[in-house]
């Protein structure tokens, strides 16, 4: 009887197995196919672009770019707010922003070592999971898989991970104990410097393959810078984000896109933008040039919004709040157009 039972157990636990690998696997993967048209060789002018297609792709696909840990609960767990933690701070430039009041010097330390996130970052939360209790008539076989304590998991960054079933105690259907396999996100086994024991592993391992198969599409100059920076440089999420393991960057810079910005907008061009920005309306922003005809393109606004978006975003202008945001922009249209 315990035999035929610890071979029936084993035999539903693999199958269970081999059907959850196959599903975490493929929400671990990510869809990367079809980028061949995308190229970017570091111009400046290029920068904000590139960033937007990339954007508009990953949302599209459901690659993990939003800033947020887990956005799901399909994998057990609930999607709650993390906690305050020395790992998981609001970003202090938001706050000065609003107060108008400059950084304090451990507020600078803390960017600079990436010790925060958007607030609120949601995680999704593991209670802790106990061995199943033997009673009459095999109560104690099927289980759910053990956890030794409550855990937290960043589900889109570091992706999931199968947690086999188990055999706790052999003997008859009223002895017997068991566990069944399960999907979980995954957790630090120690303290780190973003992060703590039972808190998310923060490897960014499934986030990490969305980048480097952008990474792919680098040319000339911004290749090789990629190829120049240390393993423990480069990045793995394209918002701001700095993984375990990852060298503190002198400038906060641990995303892709705020890599990018660093390295390929020059503060002189950043300048010259902001000029442009000064005296651009849609009678004077310029005209792009058709690949087919090889002849001026007419005025658009689709077109002179491209041009307004890419000015702020490359002179890292904003106009205060939304009321101001929306006069500037009317300032530089026809009224008809208004």
């Amino acid at each position: 009887m315990a035999l035929a039972i610890r071979q029936e157990e084993n035999r539903i636990n693999a199958t269970i197995e081999a059907n959850l690998q196959i599903r975490a696997a493929q929400f671990n993967k990510l869809d990367i196919s079809g980028l061949d048209y995308l190229r970017f060789n570091g111009s400046a002018e290029d920068c904000y672009e590139f960033i937007e297609q990339i954007t508009l792709i990953a949302r599209s696909r459901g690659w993990p770019i939003e800033e947020t840990g887990s956005s799901t609960n399909e994998f057990g767990g609930t999607i709650n707010d993390a906690a305050a933690a020395p790992w998981n701070t609001p970003n202090p430039e938001i706050a000065a922003k609003i107060n108008r009041t400059a950084l304090t010097q451990n507020e600078k330390t803390i960017i600079r070592q990436g010790l925060y996130h958007k607030q609120p970052w949601k995680v999704t939360n593991y209670p802790r999971v106990v061995e199943p209790t033997a009673g009459a008539g095999g109560a104690g076989l099927g289980g759910e898989a053990t956890l030794d304590a409550a855990s937290s998991a960043n589900i889109d960054l570091d992706g999931v991970t199968v947690i086999p079933g188990r055999i706790v105690a052999g003997g008859d259907a009223d002895a017997a104990r068991s566990t069944r396999p399960t999907i979980r996100g995954r957790f630090a086994a120690a303290d780190g410097t973003t992060t703590r024991q039972n808190q998310p592993i923060n490897d960014c391992k499934r986030s990490r393959k969305a980048v480097e198969a952008v990474f792919q599409r680098f040319t000339e100059q911004a290749r090789r810078w990629w190829l120049d920076m240390g393993a423990d440089e480069l990045p793995r999420t394209f918002f701001n984000h700095r993984y375990e393991g990852q060298r503190e960057d002198v400038n906060g810079d641990y995303g892709l896109f705020a890599k990018m910005r660093t390295t390929f907008i020059h503060p002189q061009f950043q300048q010259m933008k902001y000029n442009e920005l000064k005296t651009l309306r849609y009678e004077n922003y310029p005209l792009s040039i058709s690949t087919i005809s090889g002849r001026e393109e007419p005025r658009s606004i689709m077109t002179f919004n491209r041009w307004w978006k890419s000015a702020l975003w490359i002179s890292q202008t904003d106009f205060g709040n939304l009321l101001n945001q929306r006069e500037e922009y009317n300032k530089r249209i026809p009224g008809n157009i208004v």
